[in-house]
């Protein structure tokens, strides 16, 4: 049983950066050391895999009129009927591309989702001990990162879930309306609506697997639990300070905010060289280190302000 949090105790998210970057530059860059840089530089590589993609959406307008205007001149039912036509024509080819593509797509996120929960312990416990240690981490931290990778795989499932059902019930209200070449109010207002749900779902997947990473995993790794008991305690702190774990949030937006605007200077500097190496896998992850190895300190460094039971920096250095 940790001890309570005090409602005394200061917590602040600024006072987390500077120890965040003595840590950043103690274990970087005194002294530097190149094959230390490969070595953590593969453990956040692990940590953050599939993080670095980015996805966007679209979307237009189109004014009321003919089913023969917009993006369908033609007329949707008949764009709708010539592919049905095609797709029943194709049938025997299609259905295994569909298939095929799934089933390499389910193993690839399924992988990816193993190997980041059992990098996101190896890159903590080179942060938290000092050390720039690959093989060990990844042995001592197996039965924690698989444990972990059940919850991502879990929370992805559900989010899929929901994205999907969101989906559909914006297709079947579109849909109609497209057949019709027009639009109606109330299935506008319903597609808005469906859009604020995805958003709201799309946010708080998105807090629950920051606040995993941010802080749940420490606990996982300070106390050698399970994501159940390192959730409990997390919830626990997270009802005692809410307002902290806000600002922290808030705070943790503006640095990413200033991180990206330097990032961007220093590609269209470097006449976009920079954002070419960037974008090759491992090695973007070894020329990002300092950002990576500070942003993972600054949770650790705001964890710790709870007392010592939260302290990573305290834990015990591993032999070997």
């Amino acid at each position: 049983m940790t001890p309570p949090v005090s409602s005394n105790q200061i917590i602040s998210s600024v006072a987390a950066f500077t120890p965040a970057w003595d840590r950043m530059v103690t274990l970087l860059f005194k002294p530097f050391d190149l094959g230390r840089w490969l070595r953590i530089g593969l453990c956040a590589f692990l940590a953050t895999l599939g993080e670095m993609g980015a996805g966007g959406s679209g979307s237009g307008t189109n004014r009321s009129g003919s089913s023969r205007s917009g993006i369908f001149p033609q007329g949707f039912s008949e764009v709708e009927s010539q592919a049905k036509r095609y797709l029943f024509e194709n049938l025997a080819w299609i259905i295994p591309l569909i298939v095929f593509v799934v089933v390499v797509g389910l193993a690839l996120t399924v992988l990816i989702l193993w190997l980041r929960s059992r990098g996101q312990f190896m890159f903590l416990d080179n942060v938290a001990t000092g050390r720039a240690d690959v093989k060990r981490p990844w042995h001592e931290n197996r039965m924690l990162g698989n444990n972990l990778f059940w919850f991502r795989l879990g929370l992805t499932v559900l989010t899929s879930l929901g994205a999907l059902m969101l989906f559909g019930g914006g297709a079947m209200i579109g849909l109609p309306m497209l057949r019709a070449g027009e639009v109606n109010a109330g299935g506008v207002m319903a597609l808005v609506f469906l859009g604020f749900v995805f958003a709201g779902l799309m946010l708080v997947s998105l807090v629950i697997g920051k606040l995993t990473t941010d802080f749940v995993v420490p606990v996982m790794w300070l106390r050698g639990t399970d994501w159940r008991a390192g959730w409990g305690e997390v919830g626990e702190l997270l009802k005692a300070r809410p307002g902290n774990f806000l600002l922290y949030l808030l705070f943790l937006i503006l640095l990413s905010i200033v991180w990206g605007v330097v990032l961007i200077a220093v590609v269209l500097l470097t006449c976009c060289v920079a954002g070419c190496l960037l974008a090759i896998p491992y090695v973007g992850s070894v020329l990002l280190l300092p950002m990576t190895v500070f942003f993972r300190a600054f949770s650790l460094s705001f964890l710790a302000q709870f007392g010592p039971s939260w302290d990573v920096f305290q834990a015990p250095v591993p032999n070997g």
